[in-house]
């Protein structure tokens, strides 16, 4: 895998990871498979599967700033729906107080 910090900021270093089966994709919820890879970032217990990375790392950019990659409650900027108690992972800008769930960043 390329340098995974330059398609997703975030406040940490994302690492690569061996997707195995006890590990579960914050985007699409699939579980793990034995040759499956993706990134994860221990501090913030975000894991990604290959296809969710690819998937994001190529979403275009519609805000002014950076986006970052976290998990909290939020409302959706673009669907406007509301996750609670880290239900879904987001990109955000605490500067603009703005948020995209990642079904709609990657949908763009």
């Amino acid at each position: 895998m390329q340098s995974i910090n330059q398609y997703i900021p975030h406040k940490h270093i994302l690492a690569p990871i061996k997707f195995h089966s006890g590990v579960i994709c914050n985007i699409c919820f699939r579980q793990g498979g034995p040759d499956q890879t993706g990134i994860s970032c221990p501090s913030c217990n975000i894991d990604l599967c290959e296809a969710c990375y690819y998937q994001l790392k190529c979403a275009h950019n519609r805000h002014c700033h950076k986006l970052y990659l976290s998990l909290g409650d939020f409302t959706c900027n673009l669907c406007k729906r509301k996750f609670k108690d880290n239900q879904g992972t987001r990109r955000y800008c605490q500067k603009c107080d703005y948020y995209e769930c990642m079904e709609c960043s990657i949908k763009m």
